[in-house]
């Protein structure tokens, strides 16, 4: 059986035909007494929910709470502006319309390529021996 087959019969029958063919299959397994009426695992791909992708503005609003948890781990003041990054964020969620989308990401790029180079700075700057300097670089990483 193809992967595809499923939404092909979910667009062909319909959400009340797939009602009816769960609900028969369902009587089925019930009388079979192969499933317990009281507790029951459902496919959650057949359920209509909104699904969350990574985009490049999520990645890098990502990487900004990595360096924001590095620093507090190693009590260093963040250096850029929390509140602004916060409004940016809010306003690419809510605006759906495409050239702004593109404005804001470049926003977001200028903002994070600064914050990346005073990061790598500050790591580099750590006092310590080498070894000291591998737990920022593994932080970063995970």
């Amino acid at each position: 059986m193809h992967h595809s087959n499923l939404s092909k019969l979910r667009k062909r029958f319909g959400v009340k035909g797939i009602e009816t063919v769960e609900s028969i299959i369902f009587n089925i397994l019930r009388v079979a007494k192969i499933i317990d009426t009281d507790s029951m695992l459902i496919d959650s791909t057949v359920l209509p929910d909104d699904i969350i992708y990574p985009t490049d503005v999520g990645l890098i609003f990502k990487a900004f709470r990595k360096m924001e948890q590095f620093a507090r781990q190693y009590y260093i003041p963040i250096w850029w502006d929390s509140q602004e990054l916060r409004q940016l964020r809010r306003e690419y969620n809510l605006n759906r319309k495409k050239a702004e989308i593109a404005d804001l990401f470049f926003d977001a790029l200028l903002i994070f390529s600064a914050g990346l180079r005073k990061f790598e700075a500050i790591v580099k700057s750590l006092e310590g021996p080498d070894q000291d300097r591998k737990k920022p670089k593994s932080f970063w990483i995970s």
